[in-house]
């Protein structure tokens, strides 16, 4: 508000003991300074549909509420941004507070499998495994101490190809992959894929996540990490970690402001590609891999209902996330989720929907997904890409 108001002119004068300005007396003057212009990354068409899946999806599943982003992942700018409930920003007090704050930066929650490709990622680019690798250990539930860890749907598969492993969203083959790794390399991943830290992004009340000291792990918290429990995160965090698979293996800046008009000049704000974290072959191996998820997966049942989608490559990975409270589980409800970049050879649009406690189906796939696929659908349109 600072930037767009400006300040207003001012003009001091003596006067004298009745209040009348002294002919002779000292005067200063300080002319108005014109607020500045903020030119966003928004794009009002694309914002406009993103909102009218998200609330429909919301209604279809009977969710507790949701969020979804369009970003760009080569660069970070934002194209939209919605979350539900919301609020009228002209009339908030009808509002409760808890509807002011932006759940994208602001709240956490634990990820799920849309995890599991950047831990692949990880293992890929330290030279660990490839897409071939057949897990030795997924032909049961996996013992860690007096823990149990289960596919989703009870069913295993032995000698799952890493590739599989991301196609039936497997536990157990994600296990095996955070024990190649190492936690210490998954540790340092996690740290690098920008996880327990701000992204940057130039909104107010981002939180940081949760990633607690190497040293506070037990082993059945190493190995849920692996297939994203036990650990926290914003939704602009999995987005910001996901655009270095999209682009080469580089974090970037997320941001809604591209430009600052001030004072007759226009200021282009230039955010720079950051770190690479992975590299540019681990990033097409990835891309590779789920562009596969995206055609063999759960996700297929979504992306099938949509025809005008069938002729694109199409990275996706679907979670389903329990949801912990006080540091345990609820018995009920699911943070359900996608994530997808398109078109998977020369990504230009990455997508986060999250739904959270959809009550008709708890799984991303059946219910995060035809939101996604239907923004992506109209992206196409909208801004007429062919496959």
């Amino acid at each position: 508000d600072l930037e767009l108001s400006g300040k207003p002119g001012e003009i001091r004068v003596e006067k004298d003991a009745l209040g009348r300005p002294i002919a002779i007396g000292q005067e200063t003057r300080r002319d108005k300074q014109d607020g500045s212009d903020l030119v966003t990354t928004i794009d009002r068409g694309v914002q406009t549909f993103v909102e009218k899946y998200l609330k429909d999806g919301i209604s279809t599943w009977k969710a507790v509420g949701g969020s979804a982003v369009v970003m760009d992942p080569n660069d970070g700018s934002i194209i939209a941004m919605a979350s539900l409930p919301s609020y009228d920003p002209a009339n908030f007090s009808y509002y409760p507070g808890k509807t002011y704050k932006n759940p994208v930066v602001s709240d956490l929650y634990e990820p799920g499998s849309i995890m599991k490709p950047l831990v692949m990622a990880a293992a890929i680019n330290e030279n660990k495994l490839v897409p071939q690798t057949q897990c030795t250990a997924c032909d049961g539930p996996r013992q860690i101490g007096t823990y149990f860890i289960h596919t989703f749907d009870n069913k295993y598969h032995p000698n799952l190809t890493m590739t599989e492993v991301l196609i039936n969203s497997d536990n157990t083959g994600m296990v095996f992959v955070g024990e190649k790794l190492g936690f210490t390399n998954l540790y340092s991943y996690m740290k690098r894929f920008g996880f327990g830290q701000k992204t940057g992004v130039d909104l107010q009340e981002e939180e940081e996540g949760s990633l607690r000291p190497i040293n506070d792990y037990y082993p059945i918290d190493k190995a849920t990490m692996s297939f994203g429990q036990g650990i926290s995160v914003t939704t602009m965090q999995m987005l910001r970690a996901w655009s270095a698979l999209a682009n080469g293996g580089y974090l970037v800046t997320p941001h809604l402001v591209s430009t600052i008009k001030s004072q007759g000049k226009d200021i282009k704000l230039n955010y720079k590609k950051g770190e690479q974290v992975i590299s540019t072959s681990t990033s097409t191996t990835v891309k590779e891999m789920l562009a596969r998820v995206g055609k063999e997966s759960e996700t297929r049942f979504a992306l099938d209902r949509i025809p005008e989608l069938t002729d694109f490559r199409i990275a996706a990975k679907s979670g389903t996330a329990q949801i912990a409270v006080g540091g345990k589980y609820q018995d009920t409800g699911t943070t359900a989720s996608v994530i997808s970049f398109f078109p998977a050879d020369h990504p230009r649009f990455l997508i986060i929907v999250k739904l959270d406690s959809p009550e008709v189906r708890q799984w991303g796939s059946d219910t995060a997904g035809p939101v996604l696929f239907s923004i992506m659908r109209d992206l196409a349109a909208y801004y007429r890409i062919s496959p």
